[in-house]
């Protein structure tokens, strides 16, 4: 009729193996292995074991529930680990959880030497910054091995490990690590079955029950087949799995006798079913009943459990500590978990105290993975990112700094520096510039008094005049200088610099030029032209208008304005001070290159003149010595 499979993947493997080509129906109450959903191969086998899925829905509920947040997880590389890893992965995020470690593993790849699980673990268990807790998705294999590598490294107690109900089968063998946690569908009992254990003895004709146990238990003496009994009386719960698949033919035929054969009974249904038997497997697809633990329908591959249960280790085996509910995931039961076997300290389960700490005020979270960090202090002009996990540079000019509560760093604008009034170079400066200002107003005044001396007339007072006037406008220059900038100080500033330069100058080109025609046309009687007075101011006075035109037209386009920089992004210092254009200095230098330049051979024309030559060479000589002053004290600006 069919066969019932053992729970072991690997033997189910097998039996599938062998019936799939015969097409003969076989039912597991286990894990499958990925290939035995294949239905083409393996078009009459049936499973009766929840999604895996389920199972790691439950993990997490449960490590959740007692605020165990990190973990470590190691799963088998085949199918439903694979998949029950992604189901776990995405109820982390949902439930703000991570894992410290991901192990994926290939018991091909363990039996080859190709992977080394004890060096794994160890490593999980010598890492500070790893959690204590590690969830296992795979095999029985996976887990015994797991055991005998625990023992073998002494990890009683110094690990958490939370598998399925393998652990309570290694801990009946006294292999399992002590302290594990076990999740199991909750499981309900037959009423009916205890009954019938408690009925049986050694004189019993019972070929099935009693001979699987003496197989499994290598024990035929009834001393020993009571002891089984009373084992299994205790553990029902763990028959209603095969009860259940037993059911699925038990359901399976009583259809197909009542559609074949109705009435049939005894030796008539025997051979009835002897008759279509390759027709019995069809039914199977189509049954559908309430299980023991939960609904059985193969039309729906419907598994309607509601609760898991959870199991802890200990020396003596297993015992109940709690139960997870599907259905509300707040219902979460544990109650008697036993920490006096584990030697971690329970602040080492709460990702908080380790690994997740906070950091102090201009730290950030360097993550060492999803849940666990480390405080890095950020740079002098970095503050701490929103997400807290990086630096970010505060813009130009601004600066970090604490917030009022000291609890962040925020950026604010850097107090500017300028030349103020009570530091030590502007006081120089401003002594300097009131001393020139104070003594060419003295020596205005003389010229005034004097101008009748024939020397001062020969030099042209209003000229000399007006060269006075634009000096003590350079030395204002420089007051406009300091203090706070501002667009209306730096324009006036920018102007009075470049016009008592250039009006300076070309003054002095007009006296050079004078001097020259006057020593040049001391042989002939012609008059001079354009050598009065008058015409000499005009054309000053022309030349300033030019100046001012000049630069409003230029500062039309090219303003200047006062602007703050930050010569450096990694020093607190920013400067605040007049932003000069190219296209104003440009224009200016070259103008003033061209003045100097006529000015300096007017004068040396005026020296190598034959006559006079003592007067020439003096003359030339003020003009020289003026402009190399002038030309020396530009850097000061």
């Amino acid at each position: 009729m069919g066969v019932v499979v053992s729970a072991l993947a690997d033997e189910t493997s097998a039996v599938a193996h062998i019936l799939g080509p015969i097409q003969k129906p076989s039912i597991s109450h286990g894990i499958i292995p990925s290939a035995l959903n294949a239905k083409i191969v393996y078009p009459t086998f049936k499973d009766l074991w929840p999604p895996y899925q389920i199972f790691a829905l439950a993990v997490v509920g449960v490590l959740h529930g007692q605020k165990w947040d990190a973990f470590n997880v190691i799963f088998e590389n085949t199918y439903p680990y694979q998949s029950a890893y992604t189901a776990m992965i995405y109820l982390l995020r949902t439930f703000d959880m991570c894992q410290t470690r991901k192990v994926e593993v290939s018991l091909e790849n363990i039996f080859t030497g190709e992977q080394n699980l004890t060096a794994i673990v160890e490593s999980i268990l010598e890492d500070p910054q790893a959690s204590r807790l590690i969830v296992v998705l795979g095999t029985y294999h996976l887990h015994f091995l797991l055991s005998i590598i625990n023992r073998d490294i002494g990890g009683d107690g110094k690990l958490i490990w939370v598998g399925h109900g393998d652990w309570m089968t290694l801990a009946a063998r006294k292999l399992a690590p002590l302290g594990s946690l076990s999740l199991m569908f909750d499981i309900h009992e037959d009423p009916h079955l205890r009954t019938y254990l408690l009925g049986l003895n050694a004189s019993n004709p019972n070929p099935w029950f009693l001979g699987a146990m003496q197989d499994e238990f290598d024990c035929s003496d009834p001393s020993c087949i009571k002891e089984i009994l009373g084992q299994v009386i205790n553990s029902t719960k763990h028959l209603s799995g095969v009860i259940d698949s037993v059911n699925v033919f038990a359901h399976s035929l009583k259809a197909f006798l009542a559609k074949k054969c109705p009435g049939a009974a005894g030796t008539n249904a025997t051979s009835c079913y002897l008759l279509y038997e390759h027709e019995f497997k069809k039914f199977i697809n189509y049954v559908a009943f309430q299980g023991i633990s939960t609904i059985i329908d193969f039309r729906r591959s419907s598994f309607n459990v509601k609760n898991m249960m959870i199991y802890q280790t200990h020396s003596r085996g297993a015992s109940t500590i709690g139960h997870f509910k599907f259905e509300d995931q707040e219902k979460l039961e544990v109650k008697r978990i036993n920490f006096t076997v584990y030697t971690i300290p329970k602040e080492r389960l709460d990702p908080d105290t380790y690994c997740r700490i906070g950091c102090k005020v201009g730290e950030h979270r360097h993550s060492l993975s999803r849940c666990c960090w480390m405080c890095r202090r950020c740079e002098s002009h970095e503050v701490v990112s929103s997400d807290g996990e990086s630096c970010v540079s505060c813009p130009t000019l601004y600066w970090p700094y604490s917030a009022d509560d000291n609890s962040t760093l925020l950026c604010r604008r850097i107090k500017p520096s300028y030349f103020r009034w009570e530091t030590t170079t502007p006081a120089v400066l401003l002594g300097f510039s009131l001393t020139g200002i104070f003594f060419d107003l003295v020596l205005m005044c003389q010229y005034w008094r004097k101008r009748a001396h024939f020397i001062i007339k020969a030099s042209s007072v209003e000229i000399s005049m007006v060269q006075l006037i634009v000096i003590a406008l350079g030395y204002l220059a420089i007051i406009l200088a300091l203090g706070r900038p501002t667009t209306i100080k730096c324009s006036l500033f920018v102007f009075l610099f470049m016009a008592s330069f250039n009006v300076l100058y070309f003054t002095m080109l007009i006296k050079a030029i004078r001097v020259y025609r006057i020593f040049l046309n001391t042989r002939g009687r012609r008059k001079m032209t354009y050598t009065s007075q008058p015409v000499q101011i005009g054309i000053i006075l022309s030349f300033c208008a030019a100046e001012v035109t000049r630069f409003l037209w230029i500062n039309q386009f090219y303003s200047v304005e006062s602007r703050s920089s930050q010569p450096d992004v990694l020093v607190e210092y920013v400067e605040i001070a007049c932003y000069i254009p190219l296209e104003h200095m440009v224009p200016f230098s070259l103008f003033v290159l061209i003045l100097l330049f006529w000015c300096s051979l007017f004068a040396f024309k005026t020296q190598n003149l034959p006559n006079h030559f003592k007067e020439s060479r003096f003359v030339s000589m003020c003009v020289l010595t003026t402009l190399i002053m002038w030309a020396v004290l530009m850097p000061s600006y």
